[in-house]
């Protein structure tokens, strides 16, 4: 995994395209607002997008491992061979989605 570098974190997300492996510190939050971005070929271990909404977002063979999502929403979402393992997912709502994640699987 990378070693944890928030600027290239938040580059990936501004250009609305995130690949690659993050292992996030723990205890680190990322609460926001989420609109047409790519997550493609990625994976996320660790840390917390809890009350996050995720709206047009693209998920595809990405996965995201000890993640916590409490919270958090997500609307027309499509969502193509993407694992959730071992996430936190209380109160995480799926709504208009093409699919939903393959949860702890």
């Amino acid at each position: 995994m990378k070693k944890f570098d928030i600027k290239k974190l938040e580059a990936a997300i501004t250009s609305k395209k995130v690949e690659g492996k993050y292992s996030l510190p723990d205890g680190y939050v990322l609460d926001s607002q989420f609109q047409d971005i790519s997550f493609k070929n990625c994976e996320i271990s660790n840390g917390s997008f809890s009350c996050s909404n995720f709206e047009r977002c693209a998920f595809d063979r990405s996965i995201f491992s000890n993640v916590c999502f409490e919270y958090s929403t997500f609307i027309d979402c499509y969502f193509a061979e993407t694992f959730f393992k071992k996430c936190f997912l209380e109160e995480t709502k799926f709504i208009h989605c093409n699919n939903k994640p393959k949860i702890n699987s």
